[in-house]
């Protein structure tokens, strides 16, 4: 969605010189960014949230004694989060690097 609505940008960035390859690649590493902060920020606070349970309701269920987010597993969601990012931005990152100049100029939704 933050790509449709940033058409004129991608205009403007064409007009100044930009080649479709150096636009696909701007917004995906902009996607990448914006996946890997969320997913640190998932990680971060589902190991917050694992530490908690794990001391109230540990006493009830002992079998949560354990639980706790390991640093692979922590990786894996984070790389996950990353994966997923790339590919949901790909598809529009492609259409919008291929859009012509004037077109997105006149662009207005």
């Amino acid at each position: 969605m933050s790509v449709r609505e940033r058409i004129k940008e991608v205009g403007v960035l064409k007009t100044l010189g930009f080649t479709n390859q150096g636009i696909l690649s701007i917004i995906l590493g902009e996607s990448a960014v914006i996946s890997l902060v969320g997913g640190a920020v998932g990680v971060v606070l589902a190991a917050l949230l694992t530490v908690s349970v794990r001391k109230t309701v540990s006493l009830y269920q002992p079998a949560l004694h354990d639980m706790a987010v390991s640093a692979p597993i922590g990786l894996l969601c984070i790389a996950l989060a990353l994966v997923i990012g790339l590919v949901s931005a790909f598809v529009p990152a492609w259409n919008a690097a291929r859009t012509n100049i004037l077109d997105s100029l006149r662009y207005s939704g």
